[in-house]
């Protein structure tokens, strides 16, 4: 296998996904209690989402391994992948969409008492759920199947980064916090590494064979709005 390095720009691990709902869509597979959810059915609804803006080959390739991916995280993690009940589609109305939902998953209840000293090293969750329009009694629900049992279980995108980190950890993969990226290393056959800023050093990273950059959501910048997204944010 691959020998792997992981780079975090912050002090804590998990950004904005480990203080979000956590759903993963995953618009293809067959873990739906109402059947499998088709490719074909997946391809016509992105295809009527994006106002005809859409590379088909990236899109079928997304559309296509998604399962595959799902299945991937769970052989080499701890991670339990279950539907969100309830969650359809964003525009369940156009060709494809899902009313009834199925395409949206998240990641069970995680014992935050696995990582040991990583507990308090991912990106910590608002106490009262605001941010993601959960009220108090649906918090409490969400923790209900999980009271009783011992540990310190942790739900939506917390529990998506902790099952996450625990696999590295497992892999023997640390991941390198306050360390931040700030030039990619390249020669005329392509990119050979990237350079990092940690601890006032300036350290040059070599790849045998990739360089995999994981981005944060930029929709509040609205320079980079302008400059990267196709259509309107807002309005």
């Amino acid at each position: 296998g691959a020998t792997v390095e992981v780079y975090e720009k912050a002090a804590t691990v998990g950004g904005t996904t480990a203080v979000s709902g956590g759903i993963v869509w995953i618009p293809a597979h067959g873990r739906s209690s109402d059947g499998e959810l088709t490719a074909e059915d997946a391809m016509a609804y992105l295809r009527a989402q994006s106002l005809g803006f859409m590379d088909d080959e990236l899109v079928e390739t997304f559309v296509t391994t998604g399962a595959a991916m799902l299945d991937f995280v769970e052989d080499h993690s701890d991670l339990v992948f279950e539907v969100a009940a309830g969650f359809p589609d964003y525009k369940p109305e156009l060709p494809g969409g899902k009313p009834d939902g199925g395409r949206s998953l998240n990641a069970k209840p995680f014992d935050l008492s696995r990582l040991d000293d990583w507990r308090d090293r991912i990106t910590s969750f608002p106490a009262d759920f605001s941010n993601v329009g959960i009220d108090a009694e649906t918090r409490a629900r969400i923790h209900a199947s999980v009271d009783a049992e011992s540990g310190d279980y942790c739900v939506a995108g917390t529990a998506l980064i902790a099952g996450l980190l625990r696999g590295l950890l497992d892999h023997g993969i640390a991941p390198h916090t306050e360390a931040r990226a700030t030039e990619l290393i390249a020669d005329p056959l392509g990119v050979t590494g990237v350079r990092i800023e940690q601890g006032g050093r300036d350290l040059h990273v070599r790849a045998h064979r990739a360089v995999i950059l994981g981005t944060g959501g930029f929709e509040w910048d609205h320079r980079l709005v302008e400059a990267y997204l196709r259509g309107p944010m807002r309005g």
